[in-house]
């Protein structure tokens, strides 16, 4: 009698995603991140006008846009040339201004659901909801933050903090999204045009975030802050920390004392 059993293959385990697999979540997100950031310079490209024009900006009755910002980024919307009889009233602008003006048209934002959402080119030198934005100090604050936020993180990680598959998870999204965000402040300085004839710290102070997706929620008419793939990161990150500890703290109450 052969006494051999045959042995019963027991419950397959799922093994949770390795270092590889996350590793690869946070490359990807990074360089999605980048990709979308260099397209949107690409297809929106900056034109840089006179302190002449941007004097202009600010009358109401003045064509061809709505708003200069403190930082040289745009608010417009054109329709077509400027007439010449408008232009005819500011003897200051040169042939060159009045070119960059009627070419203004091909920078407006991309429409989508009836303009609910929008892709633009905003330049962001704040945090999120443009807190700081166009201010003197925000170029060195947000600078030392992030890189403060990636050695916080590291630490944390180096320590177990994120031991669970969705503290994990929101550790790779922050990562990603903090990564990403602090590249803009050190490389997009560097990309604007009338900033080539300044030195590397004034270039470098002059970097800031890439912002291209315009949303307007229908219920509340309410036109959120524009944002990017790092910013979506950081703020599902963010939802994920604060569902885990609604977790934690309800093992903590189900525990007998």
């Amino acid at each position: 009698m052969d006494t051999q059993t045959e042995k019963e293959p027991g419950p397959h385990k799922k093994t949770p995603p390795g270092w590889l697999w996350w590793s690869l979540l946070g490359v990807g997100l990074y360089v999605l991140d980048q990709a979308s950031k260099l397209w949107i310079v690409h297809r929106f490209p900056l034109n840089y006008l006179n302190e002449k024009v941007h004097k202009y900006a600010y009358l109401p009755d003045f064509p061809g846009f709505h708003h200069v910002n403190a930082d040289g980024t745009l608010d417009f919307a054109t329709n077509g040339h400027i007439p010449a009889a408008d232009m005819a009233q500011f003897q200051d602008l040169n042939p060159n201004t009045v070119d960059a003006l009627n070419r203004l048209r091909e920078l407006e934002p991309i429409s989508f659901l009836d303009g609910t959402m929008n892709i633009t080119r905003v330049h962001n030198t704040g945090v999120a909801f443009g807190l700081g934005n166009g201010t003197a100090w925000s170029s060195y604050l947000f600078l030392a933050i992030p890189v403060l936020a990636i050695v916080a993180l590291v630490v944390l990680y180096r320590k177990n903090f994120f031991h669970t598959v969705w503290l994990k998870l929101a550790y790779v999204l922050l990562l990603a999204g903090v990564a990403g965000n602090l590249t803009d402040r050190l490389m997009q300085g560097f990309l604007i045009p009338y900033e080539q004839p300044h030195g590397f710290f004034t270039k470098l102070m002059n970097g800031y975030v890439v912002d291209f997706i315009d949303v307007t929620i229908p219920l509340f008419n309410y036109r959120w802050p524009a944002f990017n793939v790092a910013d979506s990161c950081i703020f599902v990150a963010a939802i994920i920390f604060f569902i885990a500890s609604i977790f934690s703290a309800r093992k903590k109450e189900e525990k007998p004392s």
